[in-house]
């Protein structure tokens, strides 16, 4: 007698089926670390901005650059790289990581919009 080792079609859609179960069991957890990632990366682009402005703060007697995002602003005006990059704070920073962050509950990007406060 001939033995049949394949598998059957409704064996095969069990192993299917269960691996999406499992697959969607472990799509909030990833989910949530991605967000919990997010918000380490926005948290370390503001501390490296904080210490840009002491830093400025320290190396012009205490003044710090302006909000206005005039000409001594801490960005020119404009939603633009070269706004960051001829910014005051930017020599001290030197990437434009920190200027940018990407989880939407702390939404801001260079200079015309601002962290929720």
């Amino acid at each position: 007698m001939k033995k049949n080792n394949a598998f059957t079609l409704i064996e095969l859609l069990v192993v299917i089926a269960i691996i999406s179960i499992l697959v969607a069991l472990l799509m909030p957890t990833l989910r949530s670390a991605m967000v919990q990632s997010q918000k380490i990366q926005c948290g370390a682009g503001m501390a490296k901005l904080a210490m840009a402005y002491n830093q400025y703060a320290t190396e012009h007697d205490g003044s710090i650059p302006s909000g206005d995002n005039g000409a001594d602003g801490w960005v020119k005006a404009g939603n633009t790289p070269e706004a960051v990059t001829d910014g005051a704070l930017y020599p001290y920073v030197e990437e434009m990581a920190p200027y940018k962050c990407t989880n939407p509950a702390y939404d801001y990007y260079i200079s015309t919009r601002s962290a929720p406060g």
